[in-house]
Order: C-alpha cells, then sequence, then structure tokens
C-alpha cells in the first residue's frame, strides 16, 4: 500500500484520501457547470447556435492552454457571458478581411503554442506530456478553424474568430498573473 501511495504521490495524482467523492465531485463540478449552461441558454437563447458553437471552442481551448482561472462562482458566469457577449453580439460588427482575420489566427496559434498551457497558483502544473498534449490541441484547432475561415463566406466565422482572438488576449493577461509557475519545455 506504501508504494502505491509513494507512487501516486510521485506521478502528481491525489492521494487516496484527498481524492473527491461522487457527491464533492457532482456538487463542486457538474451542478455548478449545468447550471451556467441554463443561464447562457436562457440568455443567448436567440444566438443558440452561435453561442454553441462559441462555447465549444472556448472550452476546447480553456482546456487544452488554460488561462485566467477565477475561483467564484458568479466570477466565473460574469467573465463567461462577458466574453460570450463579446464574441456573439458586439465584436461580430467589427467586419476584418479574410487575410487579416487569417493573419491574426496565425498569430494567435504562434502565442498559444508559445506560452500555453498557463495554470493558476491553485492548479498542479501538467506534466510535459500533458503540456505538450494541451499545445497541440490548440494549435490544430486554430488551425482546422482558419481553414474553415478561409473556405467558409466571411459571415459564418465570426462568432469562433472572436472567441478564439479573446481567448488568446486573457492566455496573455493569464501569463502575466501566473509567472511565478515554470513549466517543461
Amino acid at each position: 500500500m506504501n508504494t502505491l501511495k509513494e507512487y501516486l504521490k510521485k506521478n502528481n495524482y491525489y492521494p487516496i484520501s484527498c481524492q473527491p467523492t461522487g457527491k464533492d465531485f457532482f456538487y463542486r463540478w457538474i451542478l455548478p457547470f449545468l447550471s451556467k449552461l441554463l443561464i447562457i441558454g436562457i440568455l443567448f437563447f436567440k444566438h443558440l447556435d452561435s453561442c454553441l458553437i462559441a462555447l465549444l471552442i472556448m472550452s476546447i481551448l480553456r482546456y487544452s492552454t488554460g488561462g485566467i482561472y477565477l475561483s467564484s462562482y458568479l466570477g466565473s458566469l460574469a467573465a463567461t457571458l462577458f466574453s460570450l457577449w463579446l464574441s456573439i453580439c458586439l465584436l461580430p460588427h467589427i467586419i476584418l478581411p479574410k487575410y487579416m482575420q487569417l493573419f491574426l489566427l496565425l498569430v494567435g496559434m504562434e502565442v498559444c503554442y508559445s506560452i500555453g498551457p498557463v495554470t493558476c497558483k491553485n492548479h498542479p502544473l501538467p506534466t510535459a506530456i500533458l503540456f505538450t498534449r494541451g499545445r497541440s490541441i490548440s494549435c490544430i484547432l486554430i488551425f482546422i478553424f482558419s481553414a474553415i475561415t478561409f473556405i467558409a463566406p466571411q459571415t459564418h466565422c465570426l462568432d469562433g474568430f472572436w472567441i478564439i482572438i479573446l481567448h488568446i488576449l486573457q492566455l496573455i493577461g493569464a501569463k502575466f498573473l501566473y509567472t511565478k509557475k515554470k513549466f517543461p519545455s
């Protein structure tokens, strides 16, 4: 039993006594996530298709590269609502030429690769494999979105484009906030 605990501790797993129970996991992560989805769905009902695409892109990017972490439920909800409102309602009125969008996505891919993933002080550092995987996932997603932007009519990709740009900006902000951590290269 001691060798198992030592192995888990060495490989950055939670000690067995600290693992969340099913109830704890439900109340701390699943229930708040579902309630946020419900609130977002109600507030953005007229833009539900754009909202779902933006949430999918934002979730993949946040999972793979991290960003600014807000510990309170209301802070997290407010930041998500603000990002969605900007990317769905306000920023799509700014129509950039397709070559400018592709250039910004290329720069964004480079930013995600060079500074991501970024975690806050409350989260453990990713292992070298997870670090590389996070970079790869974000770059592949942005590359696929760039290809879609190149092929599809300009108006269909604006919501996703702006959510990627907003994610990159908050990733840069997170890097400045959490610069004390050393990441594997």
